[in-house]
């Protein structure tokens, strides 16, 4: 079935959906949001050399994760499926986000894909014109905002707040519970052996936090 076949749903048993009885595939086909199980689908650790050269270790101890055979194209998918599931188990009709570009693109693509509404808001020429477009293509209101991504974010939270939005940015913890699925199919394919180093690029420091997360527990 495709919560199996899924990168983020296979590890359901260890996300935070304990109200979900994860063994029985009716139930998981009436909450569980899933774009036909190719979130995290294509996601398996691989080897390249110029860059353990680069670096200057030797090629059988560097591993690199891709994350853009994501559906949108980015990480992103892994926590918005998540997000959006609990949006859908608490009955929200829109979702809401601040981006500068992928969390846009994967907002506007699940909300798509369950008939709900999203609103983007982007500090003003400040996003990625690829990532907003497929925002665009995918039917969210965008709301372009003066300032920074910080000020975005406070509108789109007070957005959310008042007019019965669900906030899909990596403030919500459910956002978190599906970036976990990172490092779990890393670790999968490293037979559960952890290794010495894991390294993340940084902004909101989201994806990070989800990797310390997935870790601890």
């Amino acid at each position: 079935n495709i919560f199996n076949e899924s990168g983020v749903w296979r590890f359901r048993e260890l996300l935070n959906f304990c109200q979900i009885d994860t063994e029985n595939i009716n139930e998981c086909s009436k909450y569980l949001v899933s774009l036909d199980g190719s979130e995290g689908r294509q996601s398996k650790p691989y080897q390249m050399s110029k860059v353990a050269e680069f670096i200057g270790i030797s090629n059988n101890k560097l591993w690199l994760q891709p994350e853009g055979y994501n559906p949108s194209g980015s990480f992103k998918d892994n926590g918005m499926a998540t997000a959006v599931t609990h949006a859908k188990m608490v009955g929200a009709k829109k979702i809401v986000c601040a981006s500068t570009g992928n969390t846009s693109a994967s907002a506007g693509m699940f909300a798509a894909n369950e008939g709900i509404n999203c609103d983007v808001y982007i500090p003003s020429g400040q996003i990625a014109p690829g990532k907003l477009s497929q925002a665009y293509q995918f039917g969210a209101q965008i709301i372009q905002v003066d300032g920074n991504f910080d000020d975005a974010l406070k509108q789109s939270l007070d957005d959310a707040k008042n007019h019965n939005g669900y906030t899909v940015n990596s403030v919500n913890p459910f956002r978190i519970e599906g970036q976990k699925t990172i490092p779990y199919r890393a670790l999968e394919y490293l037979r559960w052996e952890a290794p010495d180093w894991i390294v993340y690029p940084g902004g909101a420091l989201g994806n990070t936090s989800s990797c310390g997360k997935a870790l601890m527990e």
